[in-house]
């Protein structure tokens, strides 16, 4: 079973793992059920696709967002295993995703952060086995 963990990512660059704070702006999007994995049997590896699907944030509102669908084709570009957790956040000024893959042994999830300029995501910190990241906030201080 999975502890879950709020992220606050500070202006300096470092990841706030112990502060809990209440969502307010933030928009939350879970995309965890739309990847469907495949085995090439040639090369024996495992690749990625996507089934239709209704973006939804936490309202359950429907989510429309060309940002989202860039993050969601870079992991199945860029990804061999199954997903176990896949969410993306918008806050004020940025675009987050965190990504857990059902790899089995390391449970360790990563958190990115998508650039606007170069179009996409790149790793910013990772979770150990039992942490879980369910909002990410922006901290100015």
């Amino acid at each position: 079973m999975m502890k879950k963990l709020c992220i606050g990512k500070l202006v300096n660059g470092e990841l706030d793992k112990g502060k809990k704070f209440k969502v307010k702006n933030e928009e939350i999007v879970d995309a965890s059920d739309i990847f469907i994995d495949h085995v090439n049997r040639k090369s024996n590896s495992i690749y990625l696709t996507v089934k239709k699907h209704v973006l939804k944030d936490q309202f359950k509102k429907q989510v429309r967002n060309p940002i989202y669908n860039r993050m969601i084709k870079q992991v199945v570009k860029e990804q061999q295993h199954p997903i176990f957790v896949f969410t993306m956040f918008k806050t004020k000024n940025h675009y987050y995703a965190y990504l857990a893959l059902n790899a089995g042994i390391d449970d360790t999830g990563t958190i990115y952060r998508y650039s606007k300029k170069d179009k996409k995501m790149s790793g910013i910190g990772q979770t150990s086995n039992d942490e879980h990241v369910v909002a990410i906030r922006e901290i100015t201080r």
